[in-house]
């Protein structure tokens, strides 16, 4: 089973290179990385260019849902952008530990849904 983490990002460019670090350290489990951002001005955009030429897993996703634009649309573009698999979304201000998905991805693994 595959693994797709949807990560919507706003300026992280603070905290992106350290969620990176810390989701590619700690999910154990062979997964893309999927980052998605409202907008061409976002600073967080440029540095993710770095992180796609080390890791072949990250895809950087500009929202696709018209004008609406937000957190919720950038899940539902990610969402979009995933090919099977088992899905987890997490935020960019690492408000929801990597160590978790681990753990529920064995769950969806067993059959017990989350």
């Amino acid at each position: 089973m595959n693994l797709s983490i949807i990560l919507p990002i706003y300026n992280e460019a603070e905290n992106i290179d350290k969620v990176i670090k810390i989701i590619e350290l700690e999910v154990k489990i062979p997964h893309q990385l999927i980052l998605v951002y409202d907008f061409d001005e976002d600073n967080t955009v440029p540095l993710i260019d770095k992180w796609q030429k080390k890791l072949k897993n990250i895809r950087l996703i500009k929202n696709n849902q018209g004008n609406k634009k937000g957190v919720v649309n950038a899940i539902k573009t990610g969402f979009k952008a995933v090919i099977g698999g088992a899905i987890v979304v997490t935020m960019a201000d690492l408000s929801d530990d990597p160590k978790t998905i681990n753990q529920m991805f064995e769950k969806i693994q067993q059959g017990i849904i989350i």
